[in-house]
C-alpha cells in the first residue's frame, strides 16, 4: 500500500512535468515515466496472481501464495527505491534546465539576453553551412531613449522597454528570433530567401510600431 501511494505521488509529478515540452524531452523524464509504467504493470500482474492463488484451499497453493506475497513485497520495495532515485535525478535535471534557461533570459524584458543571442547566431550559421538556410541579422534601437530615463526616471524607462519587448514578441514571426543585446538595443535573426524579404519584414514591423505611437 505504501509503495502504491508513492507511485501515485510520482505519477502526479510526471503529469505536472508533462505539461512542459522541454522537460518531456529530458532522458530522466522518459526513464522515470517508463519505470512507473513498468512498476504498474508488475503490480497488476502480481496482484492478479495473488488473487488467483488465494482462491485455492490446497496447502501447496497457500504456500505459493505466501511466497508470492513476500516476493511482491520485495519487488515493490526495490521498485519504490528505484523510482524515488529516478525522480530525484529528474528533479535535478528540471532544476538544472530552469537555471540554464534563466541564464539565457533578460529579467526585465523576458527576451533572450546577449549570451543567448550569440549562441543563436552560431546555430543559425551552422544551419546556413549545413542546410543553406539563409538568415539576416538586424539591429533595432529606441531613438532618444536616454531622454525617457532623464525626464521620467528609470522606472518608466524599464516599463517602456518591457512593453516594447512584448510588442516585438507578438509581431515577430515564429521562425525568427529576437533578443535584447543591451540597453535599448535589440537584435533580430530573420530567416529569409533574399534581401527583398528582409526589407518587407522590417518595414512591416516599423510600420506597426509607428502606428502604436
Amino acid at each position: 500500500m505504501t509503495s502504491l501511494m508513492i507511485v501515485i505521488v510520482l505519477i502526479n509529478t510526471i503529469i505536472k512535468y508533462s505539461k512542459n515540452r522541454r522537460i518531456k524531452e529530458l532522458d530522466t523524464y522518459k526513464f522515470t515515466k517508463y519505470s512507473i509504467i513498468l512498476f504498474i504493470i508488475l503490480k497488476i500482474s502480481m496482484t492478479t496472481n495473488l488473487y488467483i492463488l488465494s482462491l485455492y484451499e490446497n496447502p501447496i497453493y497457500k504456500m505459493q501464495y505466501f511466497t508470492a506475497v513476500n516476493i511482491m513485497t520485495l519487488l515493490s520495495l526495490i521498485f519504490a527505491i528505484w523510482i524515488n532515485f529516478a525522480i530525484i535525478f529528474l528533479k535535478y535535471d528540471v532544476l538544472n534546465n530552469e537555471m540554464k534557461k534563466l541564464s539565457f533570459i533578460d529579467k526585465l524584458t523576458n527576451l533572450p539576453n546577449r549570451r543567448k543571442i550569440m549562441e543563436q547566431v552560431g546555430k543559425s550559421y551552422n544551419l546556413n553551412m549545413r542546410d543553406k538556410l539563409n538568415f539576416a541579422l538586424a539591429i533595432l534601437d529606441i531613438d532618444d531613449f536616454k531622454k525617457v530615463n532623464d525626464e521620467y526616471g528609470y522606472t518608466i524607462g524599464d516599463e517602456v522597454l518591457a512593453d516594447f519587448s512584448k510588442f516585438l514578441i507578438e509581431e515577430i514571426r515564429e521562425i525568427d528570433f529576437v533578443g535584447r543585446y543591451g540597453g535599448e538595443e535589440f537584435i533580430f535573426i530573420i530567416y529569409v530567401d533574399n534581401m527583398d524579404e528582409i526589407k518587407i519584414i522590417l518595414n512591416r514591423l516599423l510600420l506597426k510600431l509607428n502606428n502604436c505611437t
